[in-house]
């Protein structure tokens, strides 16, 4: 598994206000909600949970949640960027995070049954009206987005800073 402390106190300095997990009516209901999707699919995939001691863990794909209630929370009230945060902060972990995120993302389209994607609508947050793409707000979007510094390329590209998004 990755270094926890270490994650923590790199997403700590660049996110601040990351570390404080969603809470509020709204959020309770989406987690308790959430948790019970997780256990669906935990079961659907044959994923190994585990919420105690990751010396737990089987050969099976495995995720490790060191803090269920902010992995719900998170999950519950911002989707996949939820499930990447509480990565980042350390609700959980795997001892094989590449097998784990792949078994997830080959049915990405199928973890959240169909009748309930039909109410993300209801439950998500919209897009704040600033950020909406208008004529006014493209260059700003796009500033936003791409005019990055080299320091955040240079934590995930070799030395030629070279990358493509095709």
């Amino acid at each position: 598994m990755t270094q926890l402390d270490d994650r923590r106190q790199d997403a700590d300095e660049r996110w601040p206000g990351l570390f404080t997990a969603p809470s509020g009516p709204r959020t309770r209901v989406s987690a308790a909600v959430t948790r019970r999707l997780f256990d669906a699919v935990a079961r659907r995939f044959d994923l190994c949970v585990v919420t105690a001691d990751p010396a737990d863990a089987t050969p099976r794909p495995t995720i490790v949640l060191h803090r269920p209630q902010e992995f719900y929370a998170r999950i519950g009230r911002d989707g996949l960027i939820g499930f990447g945060e509480g990565y980042l902060t350390g609700a959980w972990d795997s001892p094989d995070l590449p097998r784990l995120l792949t078994v997830l993302a080959a049915e990405i389209g199928t973890l959240v049954p169909a009748r309930l994607q039909r109410l993300r609508g209801w439950y998500t947050d919209r897009m704040p009206h600033h950020h909406r793409n208008s004529v006014d707000n493209s260059r700003a979007n796009i500033a936003h987005h791409y005019d990055l510094s080299n320091e955040l390329f240079a934590t995930f590209l070799d030395e030629t800073m070279t990358y493509s998004s095709a």
